[in-house]
């Protein structure tokens, strides 16, 4: 059954036939590096357990993978969406070394939320909480 209810992910926030995406992921730290604010839309005619669990990549992780590959051909993820969980989002970079984002699952309210607490970079295989790099974006959720 269809209803017209939001879902937040990563400061995307779904509703039933709108996606209003803003600061997620890759972008983030480009266009906070930048100072820039972009808004994307897109309509979504879906109930809203199919598009949480497409977004998310329960059922199927190649679900995720699709659609953030426009950051990253290789995006992925590393861990759980449960609350409290530690999770990796990660790419290759065009040197073939892994690169991507720290995070914690701060909130998981299925169908309707999620808060997502990036603390830390992962650069050339390497894992970095602390420095200016961090500095300039870790908090962001």
């Amino acid at each position: 059954m269809l209803q017209n209810k939001p879902i937040v992910f990563c400061n995307f926030i779904l509703w039933l036939w709108r996606l209003d995406i803003t600061n997620c992921a890759y972008t983030a730290i480009v266009n906070i590096l930048k100072m820039k604010t972009k808004t994307y839309t897109i309509s979504i005619k879906a109930a809203v357990e199919k598009v949480y669990d497409i977004m998310l990549g329960l059922t199927y992780k190649k679900t995720y993978q699709a659609w953030v590959s426009i950051f990253n051909p290789t995006s992925t993820f590393e861990g759980s969406w449960e609350k409290g969980s530690e999770i990796r989002f990660i790419g290759t970079d065009q040197k073939g070394q892994t690169s991507g984002m720290l995070s914690k699952i701060v909130e998981n309210k299925p169908n309707e939320f999620v808060s997502i607490l990036h603390y830390g970079i992962i650069k050339n295989d390497q894992e970095i909480t602390q420095g200016a790099a961090v500095e300039q974006w870790a908090g962001f959720t």
